[in-house]
């Protein structure tokens, strides 16, 4: 079943061009999330007195165009499926006509908070949320790591870079990638999709490396990235480009 939120955006929720914040569009879909969950499941405050808590393992996004400060748009999720141990969640943002401008996949695992280890899927979550026992898995991109990155910014995580689950929030990631490249070039361009697969936990007080490559064909850009730690692979990423059919005032 889907749930629905609607929102109208604040300049708070736009970065300098004006567009939604690719972290706070993750915000927006984990609240829409919980909105569906707690009436009936608790949340994620019940999760955490269960000793448990939920963890995205990727995401794939697929962007018409990123909505901007003062639009009023309406906020959707919906759990697809799941099987033994991976559960299967869809997002998506609609402008008030109701046409989409993104649409998300995403897979996630259930751990216990304590040894940090993975749990089996909870079949009574499922079938409150009428999500289906998968046969077959859905297919998500393969991302493997470049040869050849150009570039590479440093970053730790502080205090306010942590969630409930004591590492760094999956939104936050995306600052990281986004404050990676060039800022006249994300003043001009926005993604067309975006596929980010989380590899380990970034904790609080880990250095990281946020490594990046970009490939330019014709009028297509595709950016590359990898977060490591102490060479260790965390993350990777690959967004497509396009430009932007409007350019800030």
């Amino acid at each position: 079943m889907r749930y629905y939120k609607d929102y109208q955006l604040k300049y708070a929720d736009c970065g300098e061009s004006g567009q939604l914040k690719l972290p706070r569009m993750i915000d927006l879909m984990m609240e829409s999330s919980e909105g569906q969950l707690a009436p009936t499941l608790g949340g994620a405050s019940a999760m955490k007195e269960l000793g448990r808590g939920w963890v995205v393992i990727q995401y794939e996004f697929e962007f018409t165009s990123l909505p901007r400060a003062g639009q009023k748009v309406r906020v959707w999720t919906e759990a697809v499926g799941y099987n033994r141990f991976l559960s299967y969640r869809d997002f998506g943002i609609e402008d008030e006509a109701g046409k989409d401008l993104v649409i998300a996949h995403s897979q996630w695992v259930l751990f216990d908070l304590k040894s940090r280890k993975l749990l089996p899927s909870d079949d009574k979550i499922a079938e409150e949320l009428g999500a289906p026992l998968l046969a077959k898995m859905p297919r998500f991109k393969k991302l493997r790591p470049k040869d050849d990155y150009k570039d590479e910014k440093v970053y730790r995580a502080y205090y306010y870079d942590l969630d409930s689950n004591h590492h760094v929030n999956n939104a936050h990631y995306l600052d990281w990638i986004v404050d990676s490249l060039p800022r006249d070039f994300v003043n001009s361009h926005e993604p067309k999709d975006l596929a980010i697969k989380f590899e380990k936990e970034i904790k609080y007080g880990d250095e990281v490396a946020c490594q990046v490559m970009q490939k330019t064909e014709d009028s297509a850009v595709k950016t590359c990235h990898a977060i490591t730690r102490q060479g260790e692979l965390m993350a990777l990423c690959e967004v497509n480009w396009q430009k932007m059919c409007f350019n800030r005032d």
